[in-house]
């Protein structure tokens, strides 16, 4: 089955700052990982590469938008031709954040023969591409371990690799791994001098993002920011004529402490966030019952623990 993964998420979520995510000198937010989870540490330690990748994007192929609604983000969604949805929600403090690229149409910088096929017997349509002058190859053919991988430019400084992989591919920030290991180990093959490639029709892919729920940051004021939602949709084709690939992925971020609203008296501390309780005998180590509270579970101010009938 097919399967896709984006890691530019960075674009969504820098979108959300200093708009929403207060922030001095309008500094990105350090984003931090729930412990034992490998996905959200991969892709903040690959934060600094992705965003350099981000960052030579055409500026035309990239579009983000941060807003305090699910309606604004997903009118955004729909208007990109995405059929991705955030979850609506209620909470003031909640901000919502999607990101597309879409690189259309872009034409292979490589001599086309079109009219083959694979010898598979399925018959399926095939075309050749082969570096337009020798002595100056764009397509490259190489070797990692005793995989092949193929690479091809197309129009706008981007490329197309493929790599032969028989068995059970990783996925999420395992195959962001993966690919980037298969760029830095590998060496050139000396026996071919172009390739067949296959077309490819894949218009929705939706790769499942639910590790990256409850990676969070800090505001300034202390406020933790936690991921609630995240979803991603991927579309892409390859044929004769080029390529063409659309990514875009949406969030949505909690607010789960915000201590400046209303404006509290300098020396008052404002108990505002989710916390823990618990209740001690005096001079004793353990404690008689603890538990814990979201903010969702605060009472009126003015209940009466003295007429209670428990």
């Amino acid at each position: 089955m097919a399967y896709g993964f984006s890691p530019f998420v960075w674009a969504a979520l820098n979108e959300a700052s200093p708009k929403y995510i207060k922030m001095d000198d309008d500094k990105k937010p350090v984003w931090y990982s729930l412990p034992d989870n490998d996905f959200q540490d991969r892709l903040i330690a690959l934060r600094p590469e992705i965003e350099s990748m981000l960052d030579a994007v055409d500026s035309a192929d990239l579009k983000a938008v941060a807003a305090p609604t699910a309606e604004i983000v997903n009118k955004f969604l729909t208007d990109q031709g995405m059929d991705i949805q955030l979850d609506q929600w209620d909470d003031p403090d909640t901000i919502g954040v999607a990101a597309v690229i879409k690189i259309l149409m872009r034409r292979w910088i490589a001599q086309v023969r079109t009219g083959f096929n694979f010898s598979s017997g399925k018959r399926e349509d095939s075309y050749i591409l082969t570096s337009r002058d020798p002595s100056a190859p764009t397509v490259r053919i190489e070797v990692v371990g005793d995989q092949i991988m193929t690479t091809v430019p197309v129009e706008g400084g981007y490329e197309v690799s493929l790599i032969t992989h028989t068995s059970r591919p990783p996925e999420g920030m395992e195959l962001c791994d993966y690919w980037m290991a298969c760029r830095a180990l590998a060496e050139p093959h000396e026996k071919y001098t172009g390739v067949m490639y296959p077309s490819l029709l894949l218009e929705d892919i939706r790769p499942d993002l639910s590790a990256l729920l409850g990676m969070f940051c800090i505001d300034d004021d202390g406020g933790k920011w936690k991921l609630t939602q995240v979803l991603e949709q991927i579309r892409f084709a390859m044929g004769p004529g080029g390529i063409s690939a659309v990514a875009a992925v949406a969030a949505a971020a909690t607010l789960e402490a915000a201590f400046s609203n209303p404006e509290p008296e300098e020396d008052i501390f404002i108990f505002d966030s989710p916390g823990l309780w618990a209740l001690w005998k005096v001079g004793k180590l353990a404690p008689v019952i603890v538990g814990h509270f979201d903010r969702e579970d605060f009472s009126p101010v003015d209940v009466d623990v003295f007429g209670l009938k428990w």
